[in-house]
C-alpha cells in the first residue's frame, strides 16, 4: 500500500483537498458569489414570512368585521 501511494504522488504536488466549488471542476466560488446568493435566499424567505403574517393578520381582521357586522345586527334587533 506504501508503494501504490508513492507512485501516486511521484510525479507532481499531492491533490489539494480543499472543497472547491464543484467536485473536479478545480475552480473556487469567490466569497462575495456565496454571499450575494445567500443574502437572496434570506430575503426571499424573509418577503415570504412577512407575506404569511400579513395574510393571517387580513383574515383574523375579515372575521372580526364580520363578528362585528354580526353583533350589530342582534343589538339592533334588540333596541
Amino acid at each position: 500500500m506504501g508503494e501504490r501511494r508513492d507512485r501516486r504522488f511521484r510525479g507532481g504536488r499531492p491533490p489539494d483537498l480543499r472543497a472547491r466549488g464543484r467536485p473536479g471542476s478545480g475552480r473556487s466560488r469567490p466569497p462575495g458569489v456565496v454571499l450575494l446568493v445567500g443574502g437572496a435566499g434570506v430575503a426571499v424567505l424573509g418577503v415570504a414570512l412577512i407575506v404569511l403574517v400579513l395574510r393571517m393578520l387580513l383574515a383574523q381582521a375579515v372575521r372580526r368585521d364580520i363578528e362585528a357586522a354580526r353583533m350589530q345586527a342582534e343589538l339592533d334587533e334588540v333596541i
